[in-house]
C-alpha cells in the first residue's frame, strides 16, 4: 500500500511564461509565436484528466521544473522535479528517480514540458532552418485572448494566455486533459541581477573615468611647477 500513491500522479503530469506582445484583434494570426513558458515562474495548477483532478503548485528555473501536489489528499505532499530528462519523485521521505520519456503519454506535466520546449525550439530556429519541425505552432488572437496551437509527439494542443501573456489553460482533447493557471507570478531575480550587474560596470566606469581624471590634473600641476 505504501506506493499506492504512485499510480495516481503518474497520470497527473504533463510536463511545462510568458506571452508578450500580442494584440487585442478578432481572430487575427500574429506573425511569430511568443515563448510562452520562457523564464522562471510559479503558478497553482488545477488538472483535470479524464475522471481524475489534481491540485499543485508548479515552479520552473533554469529550465527545472517542480510539482509539490496538494489534492486530492492521497497525492498531497508528493513532489516531482523534471531536469535533464529525468524526474526525481519524493513523498514522505522515499524518493527514487525514472526516465522522463518512461513517462505515460498521458502525463499532464509531461506534456506541457515538451510544449515549453518545442517553443523555445521555435524561437531558437531561423528562417532558413531546413529541419525546422516546430512551423505548425500558430499564434491568434480573438477577444483580447491569445491561442497557440500545434503538435507535440503526443498529439495537438493549445495554450491560451490573456493580452498581457499570462497562461490560462492548456489542453489536450485526445488525452480529455485541461490544466488551469492561477496565481501565475514571473521571477524577476534574473532582472534585477543584470540591472545590479549594469550598475556595477557603470560604477566602475565611473571610478575608471575618475582614477584618469586624477592623473591628468597630476600631470598638469608637475608641468605647471617646472
Amino acid at each position: 500500500m505504501k506506493f499506492n500513491f504512485f499510480k495516481y500522479f503518474m497520470l497527473a503530469m504533463p510536463a511545462s511564461a510568458i506571452l508578450t506582445g500580442c494584440i487585442s484583434t478578432p481572430a487575427t494570426e500574429v506573425s511569430s509565436v511568443p515563448d510562452c513558458l520562457a523564464g522562471s515562474f510559479s503558478s497553482q495548477i488545477h488538472i483535470i484528466s479524464g475522471e481524475n483532478e489534481f491540485n499543485a503548485n508548479i515552479t520552473k528555473s533554469d529550465k527545472i521544473w517542480n510539482a509539490e501536489f496538494s489534492q486530492p489528499s492521497t497525492l498531497s505532499g508528493v513532489e516531482l522535479v523534471f531536469e535533464d530528462g529525468m524526474v526525481s519523485a519524493s513523498y514522505k521521505g522515499l524518493a527514487f528517480s525514472i526516465p522522463k520519456d518512461a513517462l505515460p503519454v498521458q502525463s499532464a506535466l509531461q506534456n506541457l514540458i515538451l510544449v515549453s520546449d518545442n517553443l523555445e525550439a521555435l524561437n531558437c530556429e531561423t528562417s532558413d532552418d531546413e529541419n525546422n519541425n516546430t512551423s505548425d505552432i500558430k499564434c491568434t488572437v480573438e477577444n483580447d485572448l491569445c491561442s497557440i496551437k500545434g503538435n507535440i509527439d503526443n498529439g495537438e494542443f493549445e495554450l491560451i494566455t490573456d493580452k498581457q501573456g499570462t497562461p490560462l489553460t492548456f489542453t489536450m482533447e485526445n488525452f480529455s486533459l485541461t490544466i488551469e493557471f492561477s496565481d501565475f507570478s514571473k521571477n524577476t531575480a534574473d532582472a534585477t541581477q543584470n540591472n545590479n550587474d549594469t550598475e556595477n560596470i557603470s560604477d566602475d566606469s565611473i571610478e575608471n573615468t575618475s582614477d584618469e581624471i586624477t592623473t591628468e590634473n597630476i600631470s598638469e600641476t608637475e608641468a605647471s611647477d617646472n
